[in-house]
């Protein structure tokens, strides 16, 4: 810099152009300073190289960040204690909102009346959505029960089984029981039955009795099989009201009152179709990794609902070697062993849902038991 130049700087420290300096700059930073904005005039826009990236990496000059402002105002209320809210007032629209409002702005009798029927409804589809989709029907996985007024007329002569070999009654399932003694109960036997026209392989069945005299049967029988692979479910015809919906730990089930009995004198001119009787037979249908149990005891030695639900949670896999006599040799001994087992109270009907319909469809057919026992 010129001798020239310097000497026109005052002592206030600014320059000819009007620019003031800090006061702790000595002459030389002065003049350095003066000889940059010559070569980058900023009133012209003309910068130094990398002046923008300098400046935005300056904490001072840097853009704020995304969500800076609302941060600043969290902090300033925070410190001010004042209630903290959006900056702009949202509006939802969400259905649950317009419930909310219309049981606030209601009276109160009125939006107790509304809480109840909407608990109501809710609590009907959590328990009863099967009762619902299917109509009179309560659905398990591949069983359950279709409900009807009264012994239905149109029921189809079963498909006849063609005589069973040895081969024949070897289980295609895994075996549960009880144990040797369930709760009042001791184990009498088990026995492979042979195949009806629902059941995909032999039945497997597993008995318990009481070891003194009882009111009832004194029996408790578990039916154990997988339906057939030509069926999509087969239900069991029940009388309307007879049926309860369950759930065993979260396993659905479905609990029967009663059974159809024959009438005990004939009654003219009522025809003498089976009517149904509540009270006696309990029955307990659950389903487990595809195979069916049907659990049935009897009212009057206390085979209530609770009482079948509580033996339901103790079954268990086991050998089956517990098939005595074996399964192979059954055919051999005729009816000595099959007078062990004690026949329950009633009889059965089935409706066979075919394979490809929905179980909510009316394209099943009402068959009666093949065996003699149900």
């Amino acid at each position: 810099m010129s001798e020239f130049e310097r000497t026109r700087r005052d002592s206030a420290g600014t320059d000819f152009t009007g620019q003031q300096f800090p006061e702790d700059f000595s002459l030389d930073e002065a003049a350095f300073a003066k000889q940059l904005r010559e070569l980058y005039p900023l009133e012209e826009e003309i910068l130094p190289p990398h002046f923008i990236q300098t400046v935005m990496d300056d904490s001072w000059h840097a853009a704020t960040p995304p969500g800076y402002e609302q941060k600043l105002t969290y902090s300033v209320f925070s410190r001010l204690d004042l209630p903290r809210g959006p900056l702009f007032p949202l509006r939802s629209r969400t259905p649950w909102n317009n419930i909310r409002n219309t049981f606030t702005r209601s009276p109160r009798p009125l939006a107790a009346s509304l809480v109840a029927v909407a608990l109501l409804m809710v609590f009907s589809i959590v328990v009863a959505s099967p009762s619902f989709a299917a109509g009179m029907q309560l659905l398990l996985a591949h069983t359950g029960v279709r409900q009807v007024s009264h012994y239905p007329a149109d029921i189809h002569t079963a498909v006849p089984m063609q005589p069973y070999k040895s081969a024949m009654l070897i289980p295609n399932i895994p075996v549960s029981w009880l144990g040797l003694k369930a709760g009042k109960y001791l184990f009498d036997g088990a026995q492979a039955l042979p195949a009806e026209t629902w059941s995909d392989g032999p039945i497997v069945d597993v008995q318990y009795s009481l070891p003194q005299d009882s009111p009832g049967s004194g029996v408790l029988d578990i039916r154990e099989f997988k339906v057939a692979s030509h069926l999509s479910a087969v239900l069991q015809v029940v009388q309307e009201g007879s049926a309860t919906w369950l759930s065993i730990d979260g396993i659905p089930a479905v609990y029967v009152n009663g059974t159809w009995m024959d009438r005990a004198v004939r009654q003219q001119p009522l025809p003498d179709a089976p009517t149904w009787k509540f009270g006696q037979r309990s029955e307990l249908m659950i389903e487990k990794n595809g195979v069916v149990f049907w659990i049935v005891g009897d009212q009057r030695d206390g085979a209530t609902q609770q009482e079948l639900v509580k033996l339901a949670r103790q079954l268990a896999v086991t050998n089956s070697r517990i098939l005595r006599p074996n399964p192979i040799t059954l055919h051999a001994l005729g009816e000595s062993f099959m007078q062990i087992f004690q026949a329950t109270e009633g009889h059965e009907l089935y409706y066979l849902v075919p394979r490809g319909a929905t179980l909510t469809s009316d394209t099943g057919f009402i068959v009666s038991s093949d065996n003699i026992s149900y």
